[in-house]
């Protein structure tokens, strides 16, 4: 069935405006300043959020904290989430200001051989030479995001931590695609 909804879809990142509050005013991002990435739990979130999530036949089964020193650097840290494809995440940015996504495409016939992050997760690391830049720009509070997709952060002014979920499909337990994600969230567009 097609969608009548006016909202034209980025397939990399989608801005969502919740009229209550999703994360606790208690979390205290900035105690993890100088962890890059840190697993938490779904404590930091209000409970409407997590209803919310529950009423849309979702559950969240990753939460994670990355932390971001400013630097020049914009070709840095290029990756994805798991081993690519087609799946989102919600992000919540604090502080970062100036920072932007930048996504990419993989150069034609490159094949990468896995990594795992310090808590366990796989992903796929690109040198910079082995992408070209696809799409860029500011994430906001919060924002669906691609993760399937190369990508990274530059973030050149100050401090950013990036509150990250993932979510899938409680009854097929599918991580969701961008056009999934902004179906499901389409009453919370920006």
């Amino acid at each position: 069935m097609m969608s009548t909804n006016k909202y034209t879809m980025n397939h990399y990142c989608n801005d969502l405006n919740f009229s209550f509050p999703v994360v606790k005013d208690t979390f205290d991002y900035k105690k993890y300043k100088g962890s890059y990435h840190t697993s938490l739990t779904t404590d930091v979130f209000e409970s409407k959020f997590v209803n919310l999530v529950d009423s849309l036949n979702l559950k969240i089964t990753w939460i994670e904290l990355f932390y971001r020193g400013p630097s020049d650097l914009t070709g840095f840290d290029v990756h994805t989430d798991s081993m690519g494809g087609d799946y989102v995440k919600l992000n919540w940015i604090f502080g970062g200001n100036n920072s932007i996504m930048q996504w990419y495409t993989v150069k034609e016939g490159l094949e990468k051989e896995p990594s795992k992050t310090a808590l366990g997760s796989k992903y796929l690391s690109f040198d910079i030479s082995e992408v070209d830049l696809a799409h860029r720009q500011s994430v906001r509070f919060p924002s669906i995001i691609q993760a399937g997709s190369p990508h990274n952060v530059y973030n050149p002014t100050e401090d950013r931590f990036c509150l990250s979920i993932m979510l899938r499909d409680k009854t097929t337990n599918n991580r969701l695609t961008m056009a999934e994600a902004v179906e499901l969230f389409k009453n919370y567009e920006a």
